[in-house]
């Protein structure tokens, strides 16, 4: 008698440590009276019979919505092939026919040895450091958010500027949100969508700036979803950075803000006057200049929020 009601004490706690607790909790007080045995066998059975219904329900919907995503997918091929997409008539589409420089928006001045570390960036600056040594394996996606002129898009190059130098067979594609929605209306509206595709997802790192203009975008949401999903599922690096976190991206798709979500975010705050009086003696070095310190504590003062703006 003991030991079967130690048997259905130890089913009860195996629920009431998952999302089902509440199926359980009037089981709870019937648990030290072994007068109840049976009473508690048979609405502990009702309970786990409900938890495999809904298990099962869960598991039907997710299938649902993974075969949704696969025919809208397959729709979209099709139509692309068909010169439809868009409502435009084109033809046969042509594939494979352009040039891809996917270098082309990296900045050669931004890299991580003119960097100004500070307390406000030392997190963000440590995740960019370990994303660009080990692109792939850690941090994926890395998230970095902050205000604006606060010193991602510097991260962003400094990342695809050092995988570039340490890895050169790797092919890196910088880019930026608005850059991919309208490579994204052009390849549609010119029958030129897997092209397009063939773009974005044969790179080994993708590196995208301004995120937070995907919200209300939802033909580019569906599009960077998909591309989302076929880099990662390869361990390519996924880089992004946007004014604010994931889930404050108006009429952003939950899928998304999951998936960006699953990674490292890395916040930069703005920097504290001591590293602003240090970007601007950076800046100051790097252009020759030389720079009394009673000027460089005057404009530190006076600019507090935006490194872009003391610069």
């Amino acid at each position: 008698m003991v030991e079967e009601l130690n048997e259905l004490k130890n089913r009860v706690l195996s629920i009431k440590n998952t999302e089902y607790s509440y199926l359980v909790r009037d089981i709870e007080k019937y648990l030290n009276d072994p007068g109840k045995i049976d009473e508690i066998k048979i609405a502990l059975r009702d309970a786990e019979l409900k938890i495999q219904e809904k298990m099962a329900e869960e598991i039907r919907k997710k299938e649902e919505i993974k075969e949704r995503e696969r025919q809208k997918e397959m729709l979209y091929e099709l139509l692309a092939k068909a010169g439809e997409v868009g409502g435009v008539e084109t033809g046969k589409a042509e594939i494979g026919k352009e040039e891809i420089k996917l270098e082309a928006s990296i900045s050669p001045t931004y890299t991580f040895n003119n960097f100004v570390v500070g307390e406000f960036n030392r997190f963000a600056y440590a995740a960019a450091k370990a994303v660009a040594e080990k692109p792939g394996t850690v941090y994926n996606p890395l998230f970095i958010w902050s205000g604006p002129g606060l010193g991602k898009t510097h991260l962003l190059n400094a990342i695809a500027n050092y995988i570039k130098d340490n890895n050169p067979d790797m092919k890196v594609l910088y880019t930026t949100t608005e850059k991919f929605s309208n490579d994204l209306i052009e390849a549609l509206q010119n029958n030129k969508l897997l092209s397009f595709r063939q773009k974005y997802r044969n790179v080994d790192v993708l590196i995208v700036d301004d995120v937070q203009f995907l919200a209300g975008r939802e033909r580019t949401q569906e599009e960077f979803f998909h591309t989302f999903n076929t880099l990662f599922t390869v361990d390519k690096q996924i880089v992004l950075a946007c004014d604010r976190p994931p889930k404050d991206i108006p009429s952003l798709e939950q899928r998304l803000v999951s998936r960006f979500e699953g990674g490292l975010i890395a916040q930069i705050t703005p920097p504290d006057f001591e590293s602003r009086v240090a970007i601007l003696r950076q800046k100051a070095k790097e252009n020759g200049w030389t720079v009394e310190d009673d000027v460089l504590n005057y404009i530190a003062q006076h600019f507090e929020n935006n490194i872009r703006e003391l610069e």
